[in-house]
């Protein structure tokens, strides 16, 4: 075998190799992608959830749901508080109002990653869409 021979060989391997490092890449971001866009959904709910507390009076009965779909009937004694965990088991008090800034705030960081993680995917799908053509030629040369 000459070295011409082995060069395109050795060329489709490489090209190769990277269409499957962008492929992995890809695949990777599209997944936080996703889990991004599910804390967003969480974060949405709990943002209508607070909205429909603060309009109850006081003694209303609720259902808190204590994991793993299971719920305790509970009384609502005071809903002008909530009680936040901020990190490390500290737990502080906050207005409504308060806590729908602090969730607000989570939500425009969380887009703004969400879109930042987007233009990456797109960029790598470029990228992949490239390697594919170039592997394509390669492989159309030594037909």
């Amino acid at each position: 075998m000459s070295k011409q021979e082995k060069k395109p060989s050795k060329d489709i391997q490489k090209q190769y190799l990277e269409f499957q490092i962008l492929n992995q890449q890809l695949q990777q971001l599209q997944q936080q992608a996703g889990m991004i866009e599910n804390q967003i959904i969480e974060l949405r709910k709990l943002s209508d959830n607070l909205d429909s507390i603060k309009q109850l009076k006081g003694n209303n009965e609720l259902l808190v749901p204590m994991g793993a779909g299971i719920f305790m009937k509970a009384q609502l004694k005071d809903n002008s508080t909530l009680l936040i965990n901020v990190g490390s088991d500290v737990i502080v008090k906050k207005t409504f109002l308060e806590s729908k800034e602090m969730l607000e705030s989570q939500l425009k960081e969380l887009e703004d990653i969400l879109e930042n993680a987007n233009g990456q995917v797109s960029e790598l799908a470029t990228q992949l869409e490239l390697r594919s053509q170039a592997l394509q030629n390669i492989e159309d040369s030594l037909q």
